[in-house]
């Protein structure tokens, strides 16, 4: 974990490899090279490795639901990815509602981003609503929240989940450029257009060479 923290990805799978040999019936090792394989792209490799961090847990006396419930939180993630939409959200929806989850957050907020990816909107604005209610910090929940009500095309809760996603206290959250670019789009819909025009400059201020970036470029064109 520290030389991750370092950046020093080939010696963290290195130390990660090594305490997997040492102890073969760890978890632990299992798990976060999982994550760093997610990180990597290396999507069935990641699977591999967190079904079987979630097969040693329930056999391991030492570890019980809320490291089970991270273990599948992550392996919902590389469903998603994997396109597995239907998959995700059965791993997601139990470990959502697994009562000794740590942080059901982020579970409820990725079965959200599966029900958003598979087309099931309402689905994901009721799975999302869930994930703010559990932590109101949480930016992305309500980023993906306000994804959802675009597509339903409501736009007033739309602008309003993406109003609180960039008032979260959070540099990372106030800087989220598609947040930006998605409120200009609700704000434009609801014949706000000062207001857009003001989102759409912040969204090119960010980063202005990103695929978002042209999008609210054009946005902006479109507008003037």
């Amino acid at each position: 974990m520290g030389l991750l923290g370092e950046q020093n990805m080939p010696a963290a799978f290195e130390h990660l490899f090594k305490a997997r040999d040492l102890d073969p019936l760890n978890p632990e090792p299992h798990q976060l090279l999982g994550n760093l394989y997610l990180l990597r792209g290396d999507l069935g490799k990641a699977e591999e490795e967190l079904r079987e961090a979630r097969r040693l847990a329930e056999k391991n006396a030492a570890y019980g639901p809320p490291f089970v419930a991270e273990v599948e939180n992550s392996l919902g993630v590389v469903l998603v990815h994997q396109k597995r939409y239907d998959d995700a959200i059965a791993v997601l929806r139990e470990t959502a509602s697994n009562l000794l989850n740590r942080t059901p957050h982020l579970a409820w907020g990725n079965l959200g981003w599966a029900y958003y990816e598979k087309g099931q909107y309402t689905d994901a604005v009721a799975a999302l609503t869930q994930s703010i209610r559990h932590q109101n910090r949480f930016c992305l929940g309500y980023y993906r929240l306000g994804q959802a009500y675009l597509a339903l095309r409501d736009f007033e809760h739309a602008e309003e989940s993406l109003t609180h996603c960039l008032e979260v206290p959070d540099e990372g959250c106030h800087n989220l450029q598609d947040a930006w670019h998605l409120r200009g789009q609700a704000r434009a819909r609801l014949g706000q257009r000062e207001d857009a025009i003001g989102d759409f400059e912040r969204c090119l201020e960010l980063a202005a060479g990103t695929p978002t970036g042209h999008a609210c470029q054009s946005y902006l064109q479109a507008t003037q």
